[in-house]
């Protein structure tokens, strides 16, 4: 599953990053839920985010994620190559780095 913003960037997304597994029971869960907000807006929660470095450039209003790379002790590359930063402008678009 990847999530594609408007502007062309794409988070890709690992399978423990939207589902739970209760292997207990034998039940998969699917972790996200849809907005509530009037006007759409959308938060990226924990456990999306995990194993990806989100960075914010407060001066350029830049927001960036990237995963670790293996010398970083981390998962490997994001999607345009390993350790690439997706960057999105302020309106949620972006290209990749």
């Amino acid at each position: 599953m990847s999530l594609v913003f408007v502007g062309g960037a794409v988070m890709e997304l690992k399978t423990k990053n939207f589902l739970y597994s209760d292997n207990r029971i034998g039940l998969d869960c699917l972790t996200i839920l849809p907005s509530q907000d009037e006007d759409g807006f959308s938060l990226l929660g924990s456990l999306i985010q995990t194993g990806t470095h989100m960075i914010f450039d407060i001066h350029g209003s830049k927001l960036c994620s990237t995963r670790p790379t293996a010398a970083q002790g981390g998962m490997s590359g994001a999607r345009h190559g390993r350790g690439a930063r997706q960057e999105l402008d302020e309106t949620g678009g972006g290209s990749g780095d």
